[in-house]
């Protein structure tokens, strides 16, 4: 029989794996784009952390007044990018249902900040400093939703 000791030590161990963040975990494989901020990997749903989506039915404009839909242009345009790529994502915590928030990568580049940088994603108030610069790069440039100056999605 194991010595109170041991058991203790196997239940400490048992309950701090179980209480293991989220950011412990990474999966792997090809991605289907859900939206313009959630990715799906066999069958685990996705949420890009430090960024948001634009809504589906939020319209955008450029200069030249065409319209078009910010939120559908997001998600065809990172299907595009994706194409046949293996994608890679570091889960880092849970959203409040439970669902994963994590960063996540095809060939090197980090997914949040292609959106953020080609103006299809708006970098989060607790984003890092890369993505907000990046934001503010988009905007300078007038890609993507930032097309009309002064245009807020």
């Amino acid at each position: 029989m194991p010595s109170p000791r041991a058991l203790m030590f196997t239940s400490l161990t048992a309950a701090l794996l179980s209480a293991a963040p989220a950011h412990a975990q990474t999966i792997t494989g090809r991605a289907t784009v859900v939206d313009g901020a959630t990715l799906e990997i066999r069958g685990t749903r996705i949420r890009l952390a430090g960024i948001d989506q634009v809504a589906d039915d939020h319209v955008c404009e450029r200069t030249d007044d065409e319209a078009w839909r910010c939120g559908p242009r997001a998600l065809n345009a990172l299907e595009e990018y994706l194409e046949e790529s293996v994608v890679s994502c570091a889960a880092r915590e849970r959203d409040s249902r439970g669902g994963i928030v994590g960063t996540c990568a095809a060939s090197g580049t980090d997914l949040g900040l292609w959106l953020i940088r080609n103006g299809l994603a708006q970098a989060t108030v607790a984003a890092s400093n890369r993505y907000r610069q990046a934001e503010g790069e988009a905007k300078a440039a007038r890609r993507g939703m930032w097309s009309v100056p002064g245009a807020v999605p």
